[in-house]
């Protein structure tokens, strides 16, 4: 799962979309996309970005809007009901393997202590990888690692088909990989084609862990040029900004490194250790901690997602969930911790407040980034990469 397939692509161009999703383009070095114009869904877009990777100069594209669909019902929410199950505080309201009471196993997912299947948003999908959600139109966006790799989405109501095709002009070539995609109401959507992307309100940054050569971490200022902020990282990876300082996790080097948004110099603010290596990073500045996913080498399932306080000192990380299957992404959300199991094919939950544990979903095909949105939480499954049956799953809050 963590090794490096490196593709190249030579072309971008607009194909017919799939039923319930539309393929954007195809994924060159880095490419943006301004928002919508209109403010709401279905007006239409264009914007450019840094080509970055290539050195060819700043890339224009075009898009259309798409219509989110208003058939989404409510969400249906229902009060937490926390037991002990095997000696762990377990909320049974959710939890696919004690929905409703201790060993009581669901097939998919739980909510209100009875089991039920969860929304597909997308399916035959070929290796999705990275995924970012636009809350204001109501779409979700998402990467696929296939040769060559692309850029999709589809509405979060689960209501038919999008439409917003992107082509980049002109046409961008690269050796891209595990394709990095991120949102922003003011900056729209960041690509960054080896690593992963995070922003605040005037810029975005991401991480590029180019096969042999040395890792890099970078800004972007909406509608500007890019900027180093560190070189020579062995393998970054996931990365978050807050109260202008950069965090992202170094997998390789197995430390989690730190910058001032400004351009300051790179530090370390932790080291792993464990024989386990830092993945992806989230954080919640309301309780000022970070949460970060840790994973074995050889993909056993002692991996950890680990905390500590913002600011702190490394001696102050403490694992928050241990034994964990190739824990992969990451999230904050309402008081709750999320993260998904790639080996295990699981997406848990953890609440910050009394620690209750909940698996939402199960029998998941290789589940790897996760966000949310008030309604859902949304992550992709890779599936198998000899054939496109990767999905991209809903659960509904």
């Amino acid at each position: 799962m963590n090794g490096r397939e490196a593709v190249l692509v030579v072309s971008f161009a607009a194909l017919v979309p799939s039923a319930g999703c539309n393929l954007i383009s195809r994924v060159g070095d880095i490419v943006f996309e301004a928002r919508p114009d209109a403010g709401a869904p279905g007006a239409g877009g264009s914007g450019g970005g840094p080509n970055t990777g290539s050195g060819g100069g700043p890339n224009t594209g075009s898009g259309s809007g798409a219509d989110a669909g208003s058939c989404a019902s409510a969400p249906q929410h229902c009060a937490a009901s926390v037991t002990m199950c095997s000696s762990v505080a377990v909320d049974t309201s959710v939890d696919a393997t004690n929905c409703g009471g201790c060993g009581r196993l669901c097939g998919e997912t739980c909510r209100c202590s009875k089991c039920e299947a969860l929304v597909e948003l997308a399916g035959a999908q070929d290796q999705p990888w990275s995924v970012a959600v636009d809350a204001v139109h109501g779409l979700l966006y998402w990467t696929n690692k296939g040769s060559p790799p692309t850029v999709m989405s589809a509405p979060t109501s689960g209501c038919g088909a999008a439409s917003r095709p992107y082509t980049p002009s002109p046409p961008l070539g690269s050796t891209a990989d595990q394709v990095g995609i991120g949102w922003n109401d003011a900056g729209g959507i960041w690509f960054a084609p080896r690593g992963a992307v995070t922003s605040d309100a005037q810029a975005w940054y991401f991480t590029d862990a180019t096969l042999g050569n040395p890792g890099m971490v970078l800004k972007a200022p909406f509608g500007g040029t890019s900027s180093m902020l560190a070189t020579k990282q062995q393998t970054p990876a996931g990365i978050v900004v807050t109260g202008g300082i950069v965090y992202w996790a170094d997998f390789d080097g197995a430390v989690l490194m730190m910058a001032t948004a400004d351009g300051g110099a790179p530090t370390q603010f932790a080291f792993q250790g464990q024989g386990l290596h830092p993945w992806r990073i989230a954080v919640d500045e309301s309780r000022g901690r970070f949460y970060w996913t840790a994973q074995d080498k050889g993909g056993e399932a002692n991996g950890a997602v680990m905390t500590m306080p913002i600011g702190a000192t490394a001696s102050s990380a403490t694992t928050f969930a241990a034994m964990q299957n190739m824990p992969f992404g990451i999230l904050v959300d309402a008081g709750y911790v999320y993260w998904t199991n790639a080996g295990a094919g699981t997406v848990v939950r953890k609440s910050e407040l009394d620690g209750s544990l909940a698996t939402i979903a199960v029998k998941q095909a290789m589940p790897q980034d996760i966000v949310a949105d008030a309604q859902g939480v949304y992550w992709v499954n890779a599936g198998s990469s000899s054939s496109a049956n990767g999905t991209v799953m809903k659960w509904v809050k």
